[in-house]
């Protein structure tokens, strides 16, 4: 008895779903779900320069100007180094304003001066890669750039100019 019932609620439901795609192909239907989908950065994704910690250099003829540009762009300028050796320290503060989710910030630095200066950069917290560091919503980290010369000369290419780019991947 109990078989008979299965047969019978398969050839009903097989006669419902025959009869719905016969349906649909004769009358050329279509299925259409449409919609836009976005999610502003800006709104939920906040990170950026906050300000310039410190500007230092390895002796009082160096002069180091720095500036930070924009959110994600800083820059700065050093003259009046002498000889090999002799450097230049910019520190920034970097924050997550992101107020849900972690963010990993990484650096991008061009130096107008390569043959000349040496640049490196290190994040404050960062335990595994000089140029990147995981901030937590709310965090904030010390950006350490260090401009060293590498090469003296009797001309006038003692001048650099390095700008710095802040990108974040949401983590």
């Amino acid at each position: 008895m109990k078989s008979k019932k299965v047969v019978y609620f398969m050839f009903i439901l097989s006669a419902f779903l025959f009869i719905g795609v016969g349906y649909a192909a004769i009358t050329g239907l279509e299925l259409s779900v449409g919609g836009t989908a976005s999610i502003s950065l800006e709104d939920e994704f906040d990170v950026k320069f906050v300000q310039v910690v410190e500007q230092s250099a390895s002796n009082s003829n160096i002069t180091v100007s720095a500036s930070i540009d924009s959110d994600h762009q800083s820059s700065f300028t050093i003259t009046g180094t002498e000889g090999y050796g002799d450097s230049a320290i910019v520190r920034y503060s970097v924050i997550n304003n992101s107020d849900i989710s972690s963010a990993d910030f990484n650096i991008d630095i061009t130096n107008s001066n390569d043959e000349y200066f040496e640049v490196e950069s290190t994040f404050s917290n960062s335990s595994y890669n000089q140029n990147i560091v995981t901030l937590a919503p709310g965090e904030t980290a010390i950006l350490t750039i260090k401009a060293k010369v590498i090469k003296v000369s009797t001309d006038s290419n003692r001048t650099a100019s390095i700008d710095v780019v802040l990108s974040a991947e949401q983590r």
